[in-house]
């Protein structure tokens, strides 16, 4: 059996001689084998569009969990206004990080290839339009489900600012009740 970094390292070579990464939209993402996920992250650093740092103090990170790390547009100021909207703003893009052999803090990346095929559009000079970027620490590593022990975090930002700083925390009260 092949070593996952050795695979990983072949994705990344071959990733990095193709002319442009294709669109994947969210229903293909899903089908896609877990080693290919994280190639993105390791983008050229001027297709990148933000990039940070996740920290969780004390988490218990499980064989199968997985970070989670995605972005909206819309900063603190649009974010009070989206709670009276009866549809909530689409993610733009999400990258998958396992956390397999891997402890906190974590690197992350969203670059132009992690954009989903279907989301709004971005304009071409984004260095100053708001992002809201969310972290969840998933312990099941499956993202369509929501369990007690997941850790959640997010920050606004700009693509223009300081890397970004997530601190995960527990979910909340609604948390307590899903046990």
């Amino acid at each position: 059996m092949q070593s996952p970094r050795l695979i990983l390292a072949v994705l990344a070579s071959s990733a990095a001689l193709a002319p442009t990464a294709p669109r994947v939209d969210r229903r293909t993402a899903l089908a896609l084998p877990l080693a290919v996920v994280p190639v993105a992250a390791r983008a050229a650093t001027d297709d990148v569009i933000v990039s940070g740092t996740v920290s969780a103090a004390d988490a218990v990170v499980g064989p199968d969990a997985a970070l989670y790390v995605t972005m909206r547009r819309g900063g603190a100021p649009q974010a009070a206004f989206s709670k009276f909207k009866a549809v909530p703003e689409p993610s733009l893009a999400a990258v998958r990080i396992p956390m397999k052999g891997k402890s906190f803090p974590v690197d992350f990346a969203i670059p132009r290839s992690a954009l989903f095929a279907d989301a709004p559009a971005l304009p071409a000079e984004i260095k100053d339009v708001a992002l809201t970027v969310s972290a969840r620490l998933d312990q099941d590593g499956v993202a369509a489900t929501r369990g007690p022990d997941d850790l959640v975090g997010s920050v606004y930002t700009t693509p223009s600012s300081a890397p970004a700083a997530i601190t995960l925390e527990p979910r909340g009260v609604v948390s307590n009740f899903m046990k």
